[in-house]
C-alpha cells in the first residue's frame, strides 16, 4: 500500500508513505505525474480505479515485481484533490462493492485529516495514523478473503461463479435458467442402521471418507455438487457422458475405499447411483433474509427416484440419459419401472461400463460390475 499526496503548484503526485515497497518500486514512484501509471490516472479522472491484473497498465515497472491487482482511490475533498491511496492486492482479486465503499470512505476520512494537520510538523504523526489504517485495511481485506474462502466451500461452484458474474454487473439477485442437465443421485444403502450403531463422529469420518472421493471425482469430469443430504448428493452435468463416467469411477472408488475399510476391521458401505437426463430449472427460494439458489422440477425427481430403486453398489439409469450418448456405454437390460404420478412407467437399465471407441458391444467392459438381479419389477 502507499499514499501520494499533490504536489503544489504541480500536477503530479509524491509517495509520501508507502508498506511493502520494494527499494526500487520505492524509488520509480517516488514522483508521479497525472494520467502516468494508474495512480496518475486515477489522480487525473478523480475516480476509483480496480484492476486485478495490472499487467501492461504499469508504466513503471520494478526488477522482480510479480503479477498482482490495484485499487487507486482518489482523495477529493470539497472538489480539491489532495493525493491517492493504492493498495496492492492478489492477482485475480475479485471486485467487491462493499470494498470499494470502505475504500472510498476511508478516502474521505483521510482527506479531512489531511487537511486539518497539513503542515511539516505533523505530518510524522499523519503518517502513524495512514500506516495504522493501511493495516486496518489489510486486515479487513483478509478478513474478506478468509470469509470468501469459508463460503466458497458451502455452495455449487455454479452459484459462486454466477454471484461474482451478478456483482460484476451491478446486480444483488442471481438469475435463474430452464435447461436440459444430467442429475446425478447419490446415496449410501444401509446408512439409517449404521448410524445408530456407530458413534456420530464415526459417521462423520465415514461419510467424507467416501465423498472426499466423490467430489473430486464429479469435478474433475466437470460436474457440480448441487447439495449434500446427510448420507446422498446431489451432482449435475452439462454433458451426460461426463456423468456417467463420474457415476462408473465413484462406484469403482467407493469399493476400493471399501476395500481399505475392510482391511481397518471396519464397516464398508455401498451405494446407490440414478442418473436422469431431463429439463430442470434454478432459480432463488426463499425470502430476503435466507434463500437457495437450488434447481428443481421432474428430471430431479426422476433421478432420485431412480436411486432409490436401484440395487446397492450399482447404477441406475433412464433411457433419456442413454439416448444422449447410447455409443458411450455399456448398458444392461432394459426394464420398466412404475412411479408414483406417472401415468406411463418409466424404462430403466443399469450402467455396466465404458466402451472405448475400438470395442464393439460384445466384447468384455471397460468397467465391470457384478451380476445382480434389480429389485424393481421387470
Amino acid at each position: 500500500a502507499g499514499l501520494f499526496l499533490k504536489v503544489p503548484g504541480e500536477d503530479s503526485l509524491q509517495l509520501v508513505h508507502s508498506i511493502n515497497f520494494s527499494e526500487m518500486a520505492h524509488s520509480m514512484c517516488s514522483k508521479v505525474a497525472y494520467g502516468q501509471c494508474l495512480c496518475g490516472q486515477a489522480a487525473q479522472k478523480r475516480e476509483l480505479l480496480f484492476t486485478n491484473c495490472v499487467g501492461d497498465r504499469h508504466s513503471t515497472q520494478p526488477l522482480g515485481i510479480k503479477p498482482h491487482g490495484h485499487y487507486n482511490v482518489p482523495i477529493v475533498l470539497a472538489g480539491r484533490l489532495v493525493g491517492v491511496i493504492v493498495f496492492y492486492i492478489s492477482h485475480g482479486h475479485t471486485r467487491s462493492e462493499f470494498e470499494e465503499r470502505f475504500l472510498r470512505n476511508l478516502a474521505n476520512v483521510m482527506g479531512a485529516a489531511i487537511m486539518r494537520r497539513h503542515g511539516d510538523r505533523q505530518i510524522k504523526q499523519l503518517v502513524s495514523e495512514i500506516s495504522d489504517s493501511n493495516r486496518q485495511i489489510a486486515e479487513q481485506l483478509e478478513r474478506n478473503r478468509n470469509l470468501h474462502s469459508i463460503i466458497q466451500q458451502y455452495l455449487p461452484q455454479t452459484v459462486w461463479r454466477q454471484a461474482g458474474s451478478a456483482i460484476e454487473a451491478g446486480r444483488v439477485d442471481l438469475k435463474g435458467w430452464r435447461k436440459e442437465m444430467t442429475y446425478f443421485f447419490c446415496d449410501m444403502s444401509g446408512f439409517t442402521s449404521y448410524s445408530e450403531e456407530a458413534d456420530p463422529e464415526d459417521v462423520i469420518s465415514t461419510v467424507n471418507e467416501y465423498f472426499e472421493a466423490a467430489v473430486a471425482i464429479i469435478h474433475g469430469e466437470n460436474g457440480d455438487i448441487e447439495r449434500f443430504m446427510g448420507d446422498g448428493f446431489l451432482a449435475i452435468f452439462e454433458e451426460s457422458s461426463k456423468a456417467g463416467r463420474a457415476a462408473l469411477l465413484c462406484t469403482r472408488k467407493f469399493r476400493e475405499i471399501g476395500e481399505l475399510r475392510r482391511e481397518r476391521g471396519q464397516e464398508a458401505m455401498e451405494f446407490r447411483i440414478g442418473l436422469h437426463t431431463g429439463v430442470g430449472v434454478r432459480g432463488s427460494v426463499g425470502g430476503p433474509e435466507r434463500k437457495e439458489f437450488t434447481v428443481m422440477g421432474d428430471a430431479v425427481n426422476t433421478a432420485s427416484r431412480l436411486e432409490s430403486l436401484c440395487t446397492p453398489g450399482r447404477i441406475l439409469v433412464s433411457d433419456d440419459f442413454v439416448k444422449t450418448s447410447p455409443e458411450r456405454f455399456l448398458i444392461g437390460e432394459r426394464f420398466e419401472i412404475k412411479m408414483k404420478g406417472k401415468s406411463h412407467p418409466l424404462c430403466v437399465s443399469y450402467l455396466k461400463g465404458i466402451r472405448p471407441a475400438s470395442v464393439e458391444p460384445s466384447e468384455p467392459m471397460a468397467f465391470p460390475v457384478s451380476s445382480v438381479t434389480a429389485v424393481v419389477s421387470r
